[in-house]
């Protein structure tokens, strides 16, 4: 039993990288678009996207999406945003549903969705805050378009 102590050792930390994982550093994934009110219900049609701004792949799988309120959602699958690229995340990836968005990259819970006046999406690793969008209606009517749709 002793001579399997080893190799147990070694499968445990090898099995379990994710938890070794390295973060990004804050500010390689940017939230560039966000959809928080789409035109109708809002039912399986919000999404943002996120975009890699580093030369080489980066796996989110064990990341947090949330907000500063009481949402909050674990990626639980392989997401890689390619380098240089971008992923989206919505809360359907069937076109009928989600108003023709033609890629879903990964689908949310409902454990997580957005406020059609005022939110935050946090993207969280190891408890570092890697980039954080906040919008507000009232605010954003002075600087650029926020409208249904």
């Amino acid at each position: 039993m002793r001579y399997l102590y080893p190799f147990i050792l070694f499968f445990l930390l090898f099995s379990t990288t994710q938890l070794f994982a390295q973060c990004p550093s804050v500010g390689d994934l940017v939230i560039t678009e966000i959809m928080p009110n789409p035109s109708g219900t809002d039912t399986n049609k919000e999404y943002f996207e996120v975009h890699n701004s580093t030369s080489s792949d980066i796996d989110m799988m064990d990341m947090i999406i949330k907000d500063d309120g009481s949402n909050s959602h674990t990626i639980n699958a392989m997401l890689v945003v390619p380098a240089n690229g971008y992923v989206v995340l919505g809360r359907s990836d069937d076109m009928m549903a989600n108003s023709g968005l033609p890629m879903v990259d990964y689908v949310l819970t409902t454990s997580f969705s957005l406020t059609n006046s005022e939110d935050e999406i946090i993207i969280e690793c190891n408890g570092t805050e890697i980039d954080r969008v906040a919008y507000n209606q009232s605010v954003a009517a002075t600087t650029f378009p926020f409208s249904s749709g």
